[in-house]
């Protein structure tokens, strides 16, 4: 977590921050998960949660990094909580939580996100051709 609180603290010193800086360091909170045990796992999903729950604004970008945070820590739950309470959500929101089902080898819940999809578009189509060869394999 080392860069992370050099980050923060560059972060912390900014003046006039934006929804790009508050995402900027959410993104780096979530691809810096980089965790031995399940210890840590817990403390830089707090501290991720932490992050979002400071920003004044939260756009697309925000609740998608949150919940594949949670996704990515394999705590599903959490994620789709999430998930439902987005003001909106993009193809990029829905393809995330298929993606991460997937990630999770929950054929069946990524397959109920694939069909609930309102529009559909080529990633969320490559998702359910994967979805097909997977269910095939596990």
């Amino acid at each position: 977590m080392g860069h992370m609180d050099i980050t923060r603290r560059v972060f912390n010193g900014i003046e006039g921050k934006n929804v790009v800086s508050w995402n900027s360091t959410l993104a780096g909170y979530v691809k810096s998960r980089r965790f031995s045990n399940d210890s840590e796992c817990i403390i830089t999903l707090a501290m991720t949660q932490s992050v979002f729950d400071e920003m004044p604004e939260k756009d697309v970008i925000s609740w998608n990094a949150m919940v594949s945070s949670y996704a990515m820590g394999r705590n599903m739950e959490q994620g789709y909580a999430l998930f439902r309470q987005m003001p909106g959500s993009s193809f990029a929101s829905w393809n995330a939580m298929i993606y991460r089902y997937l990630d999770c080898r929950k054929i069946e819940l990524a397959c109920s996100f694939f069909d609930a999809v309102p529009q559909k578009n080529n990633v969320s189509h490559i998702n359910f051709r994967v979805l097909k060869i997977l269910s095939r394999v596990w």
